[in-house]
């Protein structure tokens, strides 16, 4: 994968000044990350009853786990390794002394996939018949009721199915129908046969994988607050390039944008709060980027970060270099709207060494729009 970034020169006046050598680092955006969810039949599955002509009824309550012989290990045969927490499960209330032959029941959940479908599937067993569904279209099935070689194959194996063409961004319902054999499948050892005589199950497994929210990425679009500090007393390269001369105040127009080299100083304890829209999102590693100047020693300055504009909590401190990259994830944050500079005491100068901004850019954005070729996610600025 190839990019290219166009460079435009400095004018000689302003590069005749310039003691930081500016460099490019690119960053190659990795693959679309996929959100996996994975499931399997245990209580968190709702329970509904079979009517007599093989619709879904009423609701019963959370699945129930069963085996044969309570306490026991369940002998049916499909091997449950691959599905860790997975149980056989059949009809909420279900006791030795409910009616069983030919007794129905539906297992349903909702699954939201925040993005495009990927892949999906279900692996099943059941004694003694199964149909899987996917927003009310079926999938498959496995076993029978009236073939008792059929019905003892599935629950002596797992069968798969594919849920891909049946699944949507959005809300997804996967229904699995189960039925118990006639008495006549217990040798006629009871008939008719309750729970106690003539046993009924169902297990399953599976995952659905979608591809995650696109990640845009920009730089802040609005300043929300802008408190000057003591103006700082110009000194050095970085205050011959600011968009403001001190001591005039700052204006927002040269905080928001790239980094463009165009700064402005907060001033002796003053603080910007920028506005992100669509919000910063935590992403893999670093989340944004501030751009300030070489002169950050002697300008310390916090960084804090907010969902609501009101409570901030802070991210980190820039005290050195000329570009600092933020993590939401140190703070316990999983997005955030606002990211505030402030400006603090001291440094190596004495007074008037107010923080040089030029720029807040996210690495990532929550955004259901598609992701740009190039965008401040994939283009680190960096100075030397």
């Amino acid at each position: 994968m190839q990019y290219t970034i166009d460079v435009h020169p400095i004018p000689a006046s302003i590069s005749a000044l310039l003691s930081c050598q500016l460099c490019l680092t690119l960053l190659i955006p990795g693959p679309a990350r996929a959100e996996t969810i994975s499931f399997v039949s245990d209580p968190s599955w709702q329970s509904f009853e079979m009517n007599p002509d093989g619709s879904r009824g009423a609701e019963l309550g959370p699945a129930q786990c069963v085996c044969q012989v309570p306490g026991w290990p369940c002998y049916w045969g499909a091997g449950l390794s691959g599905m860790p927490g997975a149980c056989w499960v059949w009809k909420a209330g279900v006791t030795p002394a409910s009616p069983a032959d030919l007794q129905g029941v539906f297992f349903s959940k909702m699954f939201t996939l925040s993005g495009p479908v990927n892949t999906g599937s279900i692996q099943v067993a059941v004694d003694d018949f199964a149909e899987v569904s996917v927003n009310g279209n079926v999938v498959g099935s496995t076993g029978s009721i009236t073939d008792i070689g059929a019905a003892a194959s599935a629950q002596s194996a797992l069968r798969q199915f594919d849920l891909t063409p049946f699944l949507v961004q959005g809300a997804n319902d996967v229904t699995v129908r189960a039925q118990n054999g006639p008495s006549s499948f217990t040798g006629l050892r009871c008939g008719p046969c309750t729970y106690a005589g003539n046993e009924a199950g169902l297990v399953f497994g599976g995952q659905i994988t979608s591809v995650a929210p696109a990640l845009s990425s920009s730089c802040a679009s609005e300043v929300t607050e802008l408190i000057p500090g003591t103006p700082d007393f110009g000194f050095g390269l970085f205050d011959t390039l600011q968009c403001s001369a001190v001591p005039e105040p700052i204006g927002a127009s040269c905080l928001l944008g790239p980094p463009d080299l165009l700064m402005g100083s907060l001033g002796e304890l003053g603080r910007v709060t920028l506005k992100f829209e669509p919000p910063i999102a935590d992403g893999p590693g670093n989340d944004f980027l501030v751009a300030g100047s070489c002169n950050a020693i002697n300008e310390p300055a916090e960084v804090l970060a907010s969902s609501d504009g009101v409570s901030f909590v802070s991210i980190g401190m820039f005290s050195s270099g000329v570009r600092r990259f933020f993590d939401l994830a140190v703070a316990g944050l999983t997005s955030a709207t606002y990211v505030r500079i402030q400006d603090l005491p001291g440094g190596v100068l004495p007074g008037g060494s107010g923080f040089d901004l030029d720029a807040v850019c996210a690495l990532y954005q929550l955004a259901p729009v598609e992701t740009k070729r190039t965008t401040w996610g994939q283009l680190k600025m960096k100075y030397r």
